[in-house]
């Protein structure tokens, strides 16, 4: 989940009664729920109470805070769940004594819930400090994610959870200096998520394309492009993998045939940008303006039916999108975005796994930031990756066990082991 503080314009003038009248307006006409601290009666009522105290300050311009905390589309807490993560972000801020509206949102595909404070404290009549309140709410969004079992989102800090008596403890701790070195270090190899890339992953709770590919194939289609005598072979090349390098404004973007999943080729690394890519080949032309499409010309190669080899040529992509994504069953309903995001989040430390999608379907949970990492499965049962061992609990279905134990010991390279357990699951994991 990822916080958000609702900036005032920057040439804003001191709140009025009416600005607090709107936003309380805002956030409660479109609420599901609703939930009023340090106030009394309706949310009808608060913009009057709120200016009251607002009111008595003669110091402070800007008199409301304005919040909003956001899960993934993948995830969708209760009404509950949600005011409770407002309050532990209020109380993060340090400001469970003011004046507050919590309002819960479901009008867009991810839940969220805005928090209106009021500034001015009712007793003291001193002010709420937003300093540093990003980090402050990024400890609570941390907390949150622990406490009510949410996946953990990235930030600019290093979550580290304590198991106390009263429930997992969330601390902050500043990112290594090797972290930001080998940022560089992979900005200068290749560009990393953009801005978009990652406000969509966090509000979607699906990774970008450039992000759920993994190195290897990223290293094809670099090759694929460097082999490339010209621009007809560049979009020869690519298509046979399933993408397409195409302009798009100033710029281009290498796209993922069959969905609407795209790239920077900037994020391959410099040399392949529009810009230097021009300078190697002249003007991009794109496949429609070469009148050049490979599919189209396999087919009038072979002289065969048109319509029959597009059709081959279009499944045969299909295959290479899903194995792109690191699934290699071309017959498979597709995925939902929400198991599309576990995948890519196995992916991410288990480089070329490969999973039948009914096990990918039957994951619940992944954790890998946890110590040791834990794959949950919807039947209660779970995968724990213990480094020299993996091991599976005796609750759940021992083929969907059984499949994605032998799928995490091959992408970790283990080309033997020990297969210890119940008649039944030994029986079942020595035939994979």
């Amino acid at each position: 989940m990822i916080p958000k503080a609702i900036s005032r314009h920057k040439d804003a003038k001191r709140t009025t009664a009416g600005d607090v009248a709107r936003v309380v307006r805002y956030v409660c006409g479109k609420a599901v729920a609703v939930e009023l601290c340090n106030l009394s009666g309706d949310w009808q009522d608060a913009p009057m109470q709120m200016w009251a105290v607002a009111d008595g300050s003669s110091r402070a311009t800007s008199l409301m805070y304005h919040m909003m905390l956001s899960w993934p589309e993948t995830e969708c807490p209760t009404d509950a769940q949600a005011i409770e993560a407002a309050r532990t972000a209020i109380a993060e801020l340090g400001v469970q004594d003011h004046q507050a509206v919590i309002a819960v949102h479901r009008d867009r595909t991810c839940v969220h819930v805005h928090v209106v404070i009021n500034r001015i404290n009712a007793l003291t009549f001193g002010a709420m400090s937003t300093s540093n309140d990003f980090t402050k709410l990024e400890r609570a969004c941390r907390q949150i994610e622990a406490t009510q079992g949410w996946s953990a989102d990235r930030g600019r800090f290093d979550a580290v959870v304590t198991e106390t008596p009263d429930g997992p403890k969330v601390t902050l701790e500043p990112k290594p200096q090797a972290h930001w070195e080998a940022k560089q270090e992979r900005r200068a190899a290749e560009r990393g998520p953009s801005a978009s890339d990652i406000h969509a992953e966090r509000k979607t709770g699906v990774v970008s394309l450039a992000e759920a590919l993994s190195d290897p194939w990223k290293e094809r289609i670099r090759a694929a492009m460097d082999e490339a005598p010209d621009w007809a072979g560049v979009h020869e090349a690519l298509s046979e993998i399933g993408l397409r390098y195409v302009k798009s404004g100033s710029g281009a973007r290498i796209l993922l045939v069959g969905s609407d999943a795209y790239m920077k080729p900037s994020q391959l690394g410099k040399p392949y940008a529009m810009g230097p890519m021009q300078k190697r080949f002249g003007p991009l032309v794109t496949p429609e303006s070469l009148e050049y499409d490979a599919a189209t010309h396999k087919a009038m190669m072979s002289g065969g039916n048109d319509v029959e080899e597009l059709q081959q040529h279009s499944q045969q992509l299909e295959r290479v999108v899903q194995n792109a994504l690191i699934l290699d069953d071309a017959d498979a309903a597709p995925l939902t975005r929400s198991e599309t995001f576990k995948l890519t989040l196995l992916q991410r430390s288990y480089v070329g796994v490969t999973l039948d999608p009914d096990v990918v379907r039957a994951i619940n949970r992944v954790t890998l930031d946890a110590s040791p990492p834990t794959v949950t499965l919807r039947d209660g049962g779970s995968v724990v990756d213990k480094g020299t061992s993996i091991l599976g609990s005796s609750d759940g279905d021992d083929a969907t066990k059984a499949k994605l134990m032998i799928a995490l010991a091959a992408a970790k390279g283990w080309d033997r082991c020990k297969i210890t357990g119940s008649e039944a699951f030994c029986q079942i994991a020595v035939q994979l």
